[in-house]
């Protein structure tokens, strides 16, 4: 993936931190997530977790409901569960649309793992949806370090 694509509809402005935190909102009580070249899979940045209360935010993209949302992105973590990527869509009330256990339909959970790995997850835009974001967090409690670069959200 290249740190700097040609933007279609429907892609993230900063997938890769190459242009620091643009375009992602950091609401941390304590600063945990950070920009670094060694957190990066490509490019020059990437986005470096350690320990938990991380809270960020893509900015988000337009959505119809029943659209095919792929998210890809590229993660490592010294621990299992400390990195959390959720897919979040919204609705017209700009709130998240969470399910019955008042969380975001997609959750992908960073194995442990010292090399750079790929995850993928495909998803249907629900009914109420106009608009679909990341969020990447760290579980409270949770110990270690996570790093995370070249996500991709591809809406079709």
């Amino acid at each position: 993936m290249l740190p700097f694509a040609i933007l279609h509809a429907g892609q993230l402005t900063n997938p890769g931190f190459e242009t620091d935190f643009q375009e992602w909102k950091v609401q941390e009580k304590q600063p945990v997530s950070s920009l670094t070249q060694a957190a990066a899979h490509s490019g020059n940045l990437g986005l470096h977790v350690s320990g938990p209360g991380a809270r960020l935010e893509s900015e988000r993209l337009e959505v119809v409901p029943g659209q095919k949302v792929t998210l890809e992105f590229w993660a490592r973590a010294t621990s299992n569960g400390l990195g959390v990527v959720m897919l979040v869509p919204y609705g017209g009330n700009k709130r998240p649309i969470l399910n019955e256990k008042n969380s975001p339909p997609v959750v992908i959970v960073v194995k442990k793992s010292p090399e750079w790995t790929p995850y993928k997850v495909e998803f249907t835009s629900p009914e109420e949806a106009t608009h679909i974001g990341i969020w990447i967090r760290s579980w409270s409690g949770a110990k270690g370090e996570a790093e995370f670069d070249d996500f991709s959200l591809k809406i079709e």
